[in-house]
């Protein structure tokens, strides 16, 4: 997977109104915050909503099981699949079209056949 400029990106997450390529990990996705992004990984800025933490998930990459994952911080919790994930949760595998639901906000992951668990 490539982005618009031909860089190679691990995963590329799509939202109503933006498309993200993720060029590094950990990628943290959040509320917009007044504080600089992270020195390491990406960041996300997410529409500011107080339903979602500044620090809301976190795309990992786990070697053990060679594949991204997606752990949720915020205390109100994200759907993955269909599924709830909250913040004491095991990090979940993503899968090759996955739908991330942070708040209202439909996040689509879409990966790379070869970071597929």
């Amino acid at each position: 997977m490539v982005d618009r400029s031909g860089v190679p990106a691990y995963l590329r997450l799509i939202g109503p109104d933006f498309v993200f390529d993720m060029h590094s990990y950990p990628l943290v996705l959040g509320r917009a915050s007044r504080k600089p992004p992270p020195e390491r990984g990406s960041f996300l800025a997410l529409p500011d909503n107080k339903n979602i933490s500044r620090n809301h998930c976190v795309i990992l990459w786990d070697s053990a099981q060679k594949c991204f994952t997606l752990s949720c911080l915020g205390k109100n919790g994200a759907t993955l699949n269909g599924t709830s994930v909250h913040p004491n949760d095991a990090p979940v595998p993503l899968t090759r079209d996955s739908r991330l639901v942070i708040s209202s906000i439909p996040i689509f992951v879409l990966l790379p056949k070869q970071y597929v668990a």
